[in-house]
C-alpha cells in the first residue's frame, strides 16, 4: 500500500510542476531540459520504490500511475474546469487570418 500512496502523492506532484512551469517547457525542449527530465525521471523512481525493487513493486506502480492518469482524463471529460486547470486553456494566435498581436506577446 506504501508504494501506491508513493505513487500518486509523486504523480500529483509531478503534475503541478510541470503545470506550473507552463506548456512552453514543453514545447521547446532543449538538450538541458532533456537532462532535467532525466534527472527528474531518476530522483522519481527512487523516490517512488525506496527500498522495494522487485517487479511486483515496479508493475504496482505502473499501474498506479496510468490508473490515475485514466481517472484523471475522465474527470476532465466529465468536468471542464478540471481540464482547463489540468491541461491549461490554448492560447489563440490567428483569428480569421490576422495575427493576435496581445496574444502573440502573451498578454
Amino acid at each position: 500500500m506504501d508504494a501506491v500512496v508513493r505513487g500518486l502523492a509523486i504523480y500529483f506532484i509531478l503534475l503541478i510542476i510541470i503545470r506550473l512551469s507552463g506548456r512552453r517547457m514543453l514545447a521547446q525542449m532543449t538538450p538541458f531540459d532533456l537532462v532535467i527530465v532525466l534527472v527528474i525521471s531518476e530522483t522519481t523512481q527512487q523516490a517512488m520504490l525506496g527500498d522495494d525493487f522487485s517487479i511486483a513493486n515496479a508493475v504496482l506502480l505502473i499501474l498506479t500511475v496510468f490508473t490515475t492518469d485514466i481517472a484523471l482524463s475522465y474527470v476532465k471529460r466529465w468536468w471542464s474546469k478540471a481540464g482547463h486547470v489540468i491541461d491549461g486553456v490554448p492560447t489563440v494566435l490567428v483569428i480569421d487570418g490576422r495575427s493576435d498581436e496581445r496574444a502573440m506577446r502573451g498578454c
